[in-house]
């Protein structure tokens, strides 16, 4: 009987030690699965930044995008409004007729070569300035400048305007003939192409 038991007692002894041995084996296992888990977790967190980051990478080339384009549309806008070459000549001679109809006085008209303007065109716009002498009164001539940038926009400035009056005093109170001499450059820009 007490082989017996002795041998119960070594079996349950043995089954005892068996189930601690594969409990440590699962725990050892366990302990090394949970480790290749945060290893992956780890690079799984990495990619997932990656990827927000490449995300956020991308919307800043479609906001670049939608900028190269809305630059692209104001530079043909701006092509639009400049003339040609060949339309300058016309382009004076507009002017005159509008000079005509407030009173100015076109005593002289001339051109001066200039080479290429900066803009947003690059080498594509030339500058022309146009030397021109006017006689008028400040008002008409006041009027003509208004008249000049309500019917030709963006490709005409006025450079270097200098008002003589033509009495010899030193407060200009007007002339007989209410007229001044009055010179001013005429900026033009055109588009030359590529």
């Amino acid at each position: 009987m007490a082989a017996s038991d002795w041998s119960e007692r070594t079996r349950m002894l043995v089954t005892v030690g068996v189930v601690v041995g594969v409990n440590i084996l699962l725990g050892v296992g366990l302990y090394m699965v949970r480790g290749d888990y945060k290893t992956l977790e780890a690079t799984h967190q990495k990619r997932v930044d990656e990827k927000k980051r490449l995300e956020e990478e991308v919307k800043k080339e479609d906001s670049l995008v939608n900028q190269l384009k809305s630059l692209k549309d104001e530079i043909e806008a701006t092509k639009r409004k400049l003339p040609d070459k060949e339309d300058v000549s016309a382009l004076i001679v507009k002017i005159a007729e509008v000079a005509q109809k407030t009173g100015c006085l076109a005593n002289s008209l001339t051109q001066q070569p200039t080479g290429a303007a900066a803009g947003p065109l690059g080498l594509s716009v030339s500058q022309e300035i146009w030397k021109t002498r006017w006689k008028a009164d400040f008002m008409s001539f006041s009027l003509l400048v208004n008249k000049i940038e309500e019917h030709f926009e963006r490709f005409i400035a006025f450079e270097n305007l200098m008002i003589t009056p033509t009495n010899s005093g030193m407060v200009a109170m007007g002339t007989k003939d209410g007229q001044e001499e009055i010179s001013v450059d005429v900026v033009t820009y055109c588009y030359k192409g590529q």
